[in-house]
């Protein structure tokens, strides 16, 4: 990874119309890095975003021979998806469209990773959005709330022993973040938490995603 500082913007740069380079918040890199991606055992993400560099970040770590689903819970998520997945020749990704409901819909076994990112008050569009306040109202935000707390669930139905549930989302807001996680823990003993983040604007970072990172252990045979 490098930080461009070239004077024309990326995007209208020579390399990325080549597709040779992508962007990527630093934090998601940081968060991409630490966790077990295990291509052969299986990766599945749900994503409520259009842009997902995290599914770039792994396919430019592997070769193109193996598969991975990725899911979306909105419809203008998917079919950026699909344009992305076009773009950068990703044929070997399933992609679907559901509500975190429906994710077992979309998944055939257990993975060794199942990334979530469902949609959040994305507290990092204050900077570009001057109104940001007036658009995020409460009832908004319990709604918010309570389809992150089905995203996590359902998703973690699907991880298999010794695997990993990581759940992420670009906010600061504690309701979205960490209390989503602690009560996850609560209600499922088959889960421990191996790492959790809070990425602050003015941290080193300059962002404002939170990450946990849980691991599903071993069933007691005893």
């Amino acid at each position: 990874m490098v930080i461009y500082n070239g004077k024309t913007p990326l995007f209208n740069s020579k390399p990325y119309a080549n597709k040779e380079v992508f962007a990527m918040p630093f934090s998601l890199k940081y968060l991409m890095d630490y966790i077990d991606i295990d291509v052969f055992r299986g990766i599945a993400i749900y994503t409520s975003y259009s842009s997902n560099q995290s599914i770039l970040d792994i396919m430019s770590r592997f070769s193109n021979s193996y598969s991975a689903d990725v899911i979306c819970g909105q419809a203008q998520a998917y079919f950026d998806t699909k344009k992305q997945i076009e773009r950068y020749s990703l044929n070997n990704l399933m992609v679907y469209e559901c509500k975190p409901s429906s994710i077992v819909t979309c998944i055939s076994k257990p993975v060794h990773l199942f990334i979530v990112m469902p949609l959040s008050s994305n507290f990092a569009m204050l900077r570009n959005t001057p109104d940001y306040f007036l658009r995020i109202k409460q009832e908004n935000l319990d709604s918010l709330i309570e389809n992150q707390r089905i995203a996590i669930e359902e998703a973690s139905h699907h991880v298999e022993e010794n695997g990993q549930l990581v759940y992420a989302v670009p906010t600061l807001n504690i309701k979205e973040g960490h209390n989503i996680v602690e009560e996850f823990l609560n209600n499922h003993k088959d889960f421990v938490l191996k790492n959790e983040k809070q990425f602050f604007p003015f941290d080193p970072f300059d962002s404002t995603l939170y990450f946990a990172v849980l691991v599903k252990v071993e069933r007691n045979n005893d």
